[in-house]
């Protein structure tokens, strides 16, 4: 997985990583988002789904920046982290190749 990871040009590599430290702040910040959302009758999964995202990545808090590979790794399921990166590239690819 480190390898793959480490080869494959996915665009937000470098905000993944960055962002993967200070993830934890956002989740109480995402969980409100959602309620109000909620409350006004609106879908609140966007919300839920991006609070799950940064609960997942707030191990990273304490301790050097975690590798992509890493943060690919909290991030998705335990059953599909090689299909959900291979998938990621094959959709960014078209975009990609069209701003080079």
């Amino acid at each position: 997985m480190e390898d793959l990871a480490a080869r494959a040009v996915v665009p937000g590599r470098g905000a993944a990583k960055s962002n993967a430290k200070k993830a934890w702040r956002f989740i109480g910040e995402m969980e409100e988002i959602a309620a109000t959302y909620a409350a006004a009758g609106l879908p609140d999964a966007f919300h839920q789904g991006a609070a799950e995202v940064y609960r997942r990545m707030a191990i990273y808090k304490e301790g050097p920046m975690p590798s992509f590979a890493e943060v690919l790794g909290a991030l998705t399921s335990r059953r599909l982290r090689l299909t959900a990166l291979l998938q990621l590239f094959e959709r960014s690819r078209p975009v990609l190749l069209e701003q080079a």
